[in-house]
């Protein structure tokens, strides 16, 4: 029984080990899409200590990346993304084939009521579609799902497992590949080389979730910019503490 019971406990921790790993990822990221209040200096370096335990084609996907200063990280950002949204490479999910003013309004309650499951409470800023949301809420439930396996709560964190795959699947995997190609064509840079990694990394993440996400191709974009329908003035503030 002891043998068993340290079998359990190795494999155990070796899962939430990997949860946390995986949530610096989700969290750099989300720091990376979201406006550079503050450096990349301090997510990089522990990115980089979470690439090691992930493997070898992660180590290779973050030691790419060289963070420039704060201030010109700010410029980068802007010069990216500037301060509306972009017709060739939108952040915003809303953005990619939900044509009617119906479908959008049904998909960002969809989002909402993915949030509001997993206890993650509105806070004033970035729209709840926005790229550095989605991938916040992902650092939010693999970094839950590290609490549950150390707290021995087997059933909290095979619900958050479910709850990233399921996200994933319907939603980030859904539409941040095309965004990402997008910018990547669009872009010098950071974030150029930013799109590379957060492609790849979500390519690993369907194959790591078992998620079957079906991604949206060059047709869901229109060629004319569609208005910002959902200016919400409430929304997840991208790398925002998020209560539990």
């Amino acid at each position: 029984m002891s043998d068993q019971t340290s079998i359990i406990t190795a494999s155990r921790q070796e899962l939430t080990t990997r949860a946390v790993a995986r949530s610096e990822v989700y969290f750099f990221l989300a720091r990376s899409f979201s406006y550079p209040r503050l450096s990349l200096a301090e997510p990089h370096r522990r990115v980089q200590q979470a690439a090691r335990i992930l493997g070898e084609n992660t180590i290779k996907l973050i030691s790419q990346l060289k963070i420039p200063p704060r201030v010109e990280l700010e410029a980068q950002y802007i010069r990216a993304f500037g301060h509306t949204i972009r017709q060739d490479y939108p952040a915003y999910e809303m953005e990619y084939g939900q044509g009617h003013v119906f479908m959008q309004s049904q998909s960002m309650a969809e989002i909402a009521a993915f949030y509001r499951a997993f206890g993650v409470e509105a806070a004033s800023g970035e729209r709840l579609d926005h790229i550095g949301t989605e991938l916040e809420f992902m650092y939010f439930l693999s970094y839950r799902e590290a609490y549950a396996l150390v707290s021995g709560t087997e059933e909290g964190a095979t619900v958050c497992r479910d709850g990233q795959r399921r996200f994933v699947e319907k939603h980030l995997s859904r539409w941040a590949p095309l965004f990402l190609r997008r910018l990547e064509r669009g872009v010098e840079g950071l974030y150029r080389r930013l799109a590379k990694v957060a492609r790849v990394w979500l390519e690993m993440e369907a194959r790591e979730l078992g998620a079957h996400p079906s991604p949206l191709g060059e047709e869901a974009l229109p060629d004319v910019p569609l208005q910002s329908l959902f200016d919400l003035d409430g929304g997840l503030s991208p790398c925002d503490e998020v209560e539990q």
